[in-house]
């Protein structure tokens, strides 16, 4: 039993261990996304301009059907960039808040469900150590019988020759 506690103590180390590392990592990443200030690049850094993509994107003679998707998803990822570099820096802090706040439950939840099952399994363990108790008794008591059967022959052959004496004698 004590074998098997240890066993549960470094699984329950083991998976923790984990879980700091990994929401650790996650949160390090988070931090790092966040805190990158794209607002400070400038346009020729990057040597990037939406004109040519879509310059390009009309030019593409393969795939003609679906130019005005690609347009269109276009002018949202620019929708998009434009809207994040207009807000401010506490909205962003704000939006990594629930960020955080979101990851931390998700994580609280699995915690939850690994200690409810955590508990099943150590009830399942205590119930396979009363039932090892019951057949450890069953198997005493077993030899008991074994052993007032021999007697009970023993005594039977004693009153077999006793009787059988008695009877020739």
């Amino acid at each position: 039993m004590k074998k098997i506690n240890k066993m549960n103590k470094k699984t329950g180390i083991l998976i923790g261990v984990g879980s700091v590392l990994s929401i650790g990592t996650m949160i390090a990443v988070l931090l790092k996304k966040k805190t990158k200030k794209l607002s400070d690049f400038k346009e020729d850094d990057f040597d990037f301009d939406f004109g040519e993509i879509e310059e390009s994107f009309d030019k593409d003679e393969f795939d003609t059907e679906n130019d005005d998707e690609r347009k269109e998803e276009i002018y949202s990822l620019e929708d998009e960039y434009l809207e994040y570099e207009s807000k401010t820096e506490e909205e962003k802090q704000k939006e990594f808040r629930v960020l955080v706040v979101d990851v931390l439950s998700a994580m609280y939840k699995e915690i939850l469900s690994m200690n409810e099952k955590l508990d099943t399994v150590k009830k399942d363990i205590d119930r396979i150590g009363e039932v090892k108790a019951l057949v450890e008794e069953l198997e005493n008591c077993k030899e008991e019988i074994i052993s007032l059967w021999e007697h009970m022959e023993k005594l039977s052959e004693m009153r077999e020759e006793i009787t059988g004496k008695k009877n020739r004698g």
